[in-house]
């Protein structure tokens, strides 16, 4: 699909009462309703790397932000008579503007729990390896890193080379797409862990992955960073 079709695909929003779900207008939903997913990354003002994940529901005929929105409001301090702008930028990205009651951008200040640049998370990583050595090394290139499946709690979660996080910015994603060579698309969560700051795909949505490409011990797994869709890993899986 051209990316012209979402040269206008943008609209506002004043906001009054914060809920878990804000209704996308419908003369957009008309209008673009084809080009709307049913999951995207809300990016705030000019920031290219901190996003949020939502789920983009319909409700008696209309559509509305639901699962990740509320936490994305709040995190972001919006409040009563902020003026806000929607840009749909391809098919997985929203890009936000909040301006105040003053007329004025907000800057993108309210931020979710941070330790230095990196998110926390209250969840725990089952780590790579105990002997203390960087995982650098699976670095394929800049852009891309390989995995081979040789612990079973790959199972359940798989830590993300820190040179490879930090070079693409995932370091600081909540949450990230994952496309396998069929097209099929996973959301799955980002998390750091506290004490090293090391970085990961955690828990059911890495399972979910997991079981749906039928992984097994010694799938080898490349990931490729995709710089045309912000927040889209490709996933190159050879099975044994």
């Amino acid at each position: 699909m051209s990316s012209n079709i979402y040269k206008d695909a943008s609209f506002f929003k004043l906001m009054s009462n914060l809920s878990s779900k804000l209704q996308i207008p419908t003369e957009f939903v008309k209008k673009y309703g084809e080009i709307i997913p049913e999951k995207a990354l809300l990016i705030i003002n000019d920031d290219s790397v901190r996003c949020w994940k939502v789920k983009i529901k319909a409700k008696d005929d209309r559509l509305y932000f639901t699962n990740g929105w509320l936490e994305f409001a709040k995190d972001n301090g919006l409040s009563e008579s902020d003026f806000v702008t929607f840009a749909l930028e391809n098919g997985s990205t929203v890009r936000v503007t909040i301006y105040g009651n003053n007329g004025v951008k907000k800057p993108a200040s309210s931020l979710p729990r941070r330790q230095g640049d990196l998110f926390i998370s209250d969840r725990e990583f089952i780590p790579d390896s105990d002997d203390g050595e960087s995982d650098d090394d699976d670095v394929v290139e800049i852009k891309s890193f390989t995995k081979v499946v040789d612990k079973i709690h790959f199972k359940y979660c798989l830590n993300i080379p820190m040179k490879f996080a930090k070079q693409t910015g995932i370091i600081a994603l909540r949450s990230i797409n994952l496309r396998n060579e069929r097209g099929k698309e996973w959301w799955v969560k980002v998390s750091t862990r506290e004490n090293d700051g090391r970085v990961g795909f955690m828990t059911e949505d890495w399972r979910e992955f997991w079981e749906d490409n039928k992984l097994s011990m010694g799938s080898k797994l490349t990931f490729t960073f995709d710089p045309r869709d912000r927040g889209t890993l490709l996933v190159d899986i050879k099975r044994t």
